[in-house]
């Protein structure tokens, strides 16, 4: 899925983005920097890592005839059109109107766990202080969809099919279990890249620079309509770093795809190298 098949996600994502690094020039958001910003047009939601051998590798020996190539993990994709078709009809999307596209919501905002800074440090090598030691650090920020509902359950079925299908093939070996996200921080891009590590999440929440995204406060959250910080220090608690937030409009999926990792088309995007369409516009990358 790339997002900037909706301008108007686009637009928004963009301008947060923007607002995050100038935030930063104010309100010293530790580990940020423009390098580790992930360009919108480059978007995706992972359904699966593999490596692949070239079609036009020699095939000298029956090793290299069986190896996973990108023509034979196309044709795997392709294999699943009827499954994929059926669960895009059922239900109300696409019954009986001929257009089988998804929608999908992003709405959240959240961390992948595990980041560490270097015991009692800071990012400048100093002593932590106790309460820094509490704060949260991360290494990927996240969109996440919605997996509830119609459409958020017909995507997760989805990418579970997809995801196994894989694995079951030996394509994808993976063993984590497959989360749903597009990613908009990653400190693995950072140039240059020995001064590699993670960026605090605790200052994003304290910098309230997720105020454009969020949705209606609720129960969860403070007067301001930011998260309590102390709902953050609690680590032991589930979903305890996951905001919700209020984007204006879903993102029609109509196509899975093949995506070359680490490549970049002339317009910034991934390189696709073909994919599975059921509609006209739309990528979820496999």
């Amino acid at each position: 899925m790339v997002a900037h098949t909706n301008p108007i996600l686009n637009t928004k994502i963009r301008t947060f983005q923007e607002q995050l690094l100038q935030t930063n020039k104010m309100t010293t958001i530790h580990g940020l920097d423009r390098s580790i910003v992930i360009d919108p047009i480059r978007f995706h939601l992972t359904l699966g890592v593999m490596t692949l051998v070239q079609d036009s590798a020699p095939h000298g020996d029956t090793e290299e005839r069986s190896a996973r190539t990108v023509s034979s993990a196309l044709a795997l994709l392709r294999s699943l059109k009827p499954q994929v078709d059926a669960i895009l009809i059922g239900g109300s999307d696409g019954s009986g109107s001929g257009d089988i596209g998804l929608d999908v919501l992003l709405d959240a905002v959240d961390i992948m766990p595990g980041a560490k800074r270097a015991t009692g440090k800071d990012m400048e090598g100093r002593a932590q202080s106790s309460s820094q030691r509490d704060e949260l650090w991360a290494n990927v920020m996240y969109l996440a969809p919605r997996e509830t509902g119609d459409a958020g359950v017909k995507l997760r079925r989805i990418a579970d099919l997809v995801h196994s299908k894989f694995k079951q093939e030996g394509y994808i070996t993976e063993t984590r279990p497959l989360k749903l996200h597009c990613t908009i921080l990653n400190s693995s891009k950072r140039r240059p890249a020995h001064k590699r590590g993670p960026f605090s999440y605790s200052d994003i929440l304290t910098a309230n620079v997720l105020r454009p995204l969020l949705s209606a406060p609720s129960s969860s959250t403070t007067s301001t309509g930011m998260p309590s910080q102390t709902r953050f220090r609690n680590r032991s608690r589930a979903n305890a770093t996951r905001v919700s937030i209020d984007l204006p409009d879903t993102v029609r999926v109509r196509e899975l795809a093949l995506w070359v990792m680490g490549s970049r088309a002339r317009d910034g995007a991934y390189v696709s190298v073909g994919g599975m369409r059921f509609g006209p516009t739309g990528m979820v990358g496999v």
